[in-house]
């Protein structure tokens, strides 16, 4: 008789749950919930079933049955590789990472940046003026009237504004 080794009788569901407690101490909130995303369904599908039972069909179909665009596809293999390379690192299982060699679908097409008109530019002002929307009339002004890329805006910390000498000083990027 052979006997299984522990890979084959692990059960899945307990070693991810165990994976996103470890996870959630290091990541952010956000990128936590798109690892939420999608471990909950691939936890759902496989309730029942070992690691054994995984291997690279079965992880491209999970994946291609998933309604996202290919670029979320691809995070979610991400993840899911990440999780693979976990349990061989970690727990120590002698398996092979089945997320390997999937190949997902293109990228979808990429909607270009509008450009506004100076119409259209004081009309959002206007906007922003009768809703007492401040923050987005401060952006509107850095993008449009002083060129500023949101990149910048992102990380522009509250100590970058100089009041005293009425200037935004940019960090460096």
């Amino acid at each position: 008789s052979f006997q299984k080794t522990y890979s084959e009788i692990t059960i899945l569901e307990d070693l991810i749950n165990e994976y996103l407690v470890e996870t959630k101490l290091r990541l952010t909130k956000f990128t936590y919930y798109n690892y939420v995303t999608i471990f909950n369904p691939f936890k759902a599908l496989t309730s029942n079933l070992s690691v054994a039972d995984i291997n690279k069909d079965f992880i491209s179909n999970f994946l291609k049955g998933i309604d996202a665009k290919p670029q979320t596809k691809r995070s979610y293999r991400i993840y899911l590789s990440t999780f693979f390379n976990w349990l061989i690192d970690e727990k120590k299982l002698d398996i092979v990472n089945p997320t390997l060699g999937i190949k997902l679908g293109k990228n979808e097409p990429v909607e270009r940046h509008k450009i506004y008109s100076k119409k259209e530019i004081k009309n959002i002002i206007k906007y922003c003026d009768k809703n007492d929307e401040i923050i987005l009339k401060t952006i509107i002004y850095l993008v449009y009237g002083a060129q500023v890329r949101i990149s910048e805006i992102l990380r522009i910390q509250m100590c970058d504004f100089k009041l005293a000498e009425n200037k935004i000083v940019l960090p460096k990027g």
